[in-house]
């Protein structure tokens, strides 16, 4: 069986690597227009090509989008909806927030859409079937993606709606990945308290957070994690004690003391 948060940094990934190439492709044309912007985003069908849009319009500060934007609110695909809430709550409409944070408690069912995991079933001679959906982990993959973008924003009022997430192993990356983005003290607090989470991959994403945060309140802790030979399951593989090293040397502490 999947582990749904390797699955959804899995999609995240694939998210980031398309995004930022299509944004260097962009950045290198001309300018366009928010009504072009408009029709591009309802013409397009990939939610990572949508997010550029969305990101594009924000820049423009054009408001007058949105009231062509609102039926998007409530489109059955939530990777959608959250691009088109990325938009109402970047241009300061609160619509747009409190349409992200709906999402991340959303466990509806929902037809198949961008942001799906599939998983494929395998025959007895070893060649793989068609993919079929597997709806737990569209859900997952939703609602993280809900939560990429509240850390996006960088929005305080998003981290209680954050924080119950880090008990969740379909969702938890993305929350500490999003308190990592919004930062502050509320932050850092439920940060550090994963330190102690029982997957040591959440321990070296708490640990690499806390330092990109320079939170020095988690010194001690940290400390304390320098013997964690556990090794995280994603990304380099790093275990926890060489993470703790490597924080403490970044937030200006000794780890040898």
């Amino acid at each position: 069986m999947y582990h749904l948060s390797f699955i959804a940094v899995l999609v995240s990934g694939l998210f980031a690597l398309a995004s930022s190439g299509q944004i260097v492709a962009r950045e290198a044309a001309r300018p366009e227009a928010a009504g072009e912007l408009l029709e591009r985003f309802r013409a397009s069908d990939v939610f990572y090509e949508q997010h550029d849009i969305a990101r594009a319009l924000i820049a423009q500060h054009e408001r007058s989008v949105l009231p062509e934007l609102v039926s998007y609110l409530r489109v059955e695909d939530r990777h959608v909806r959250a691009n088109a809430a990325l938009i109402f709550a970047g241009l300061g409409d609160p619509r747009g927030f409190d349409v992200l944070v709906s999402i991340l408690s959303d466990r509806s069912d929902r037809p198949d859409a961008q942001g799906r995991v599939y998983v494929s079933e395998i025959r007895a001679e070893g060649a793989p079937t068609s993919p079929q959906r597997h709806l737990e982990q569209q859900i997952a993959t939703d609602r993280y993606y809900a939560a990429a973008l509240l850390g996006e924003l960088k929005d305080p009022r998003a981290i209680p709606a954050l924080i119950p997430l880090l008990e969740e192993p379909e969702v938890n990356f993305g929350a500490v990945g999003a308190l990592e983005e919004i930062g502050g003290k509320q932050a850092m607090a439920a940060l550090i308290k994963r330190l102690s989470d029982r997957d040591p991959s959440i321990r070296v994403l708490a640990i690499r957070a806390l330092a990109h945060l320079h939170s020095n309140e988690a010194i001690p802790a940290i400390y304390r994690l320098l013997d964690d030979e556990d090794r995280s399951h994603v990304d380099d593989l790093v275990s926890v004690g060489e993470a703790a090293r490597e924080a403490l040397v970044q937030l200006g502490s000794d780890p040898g003391r």
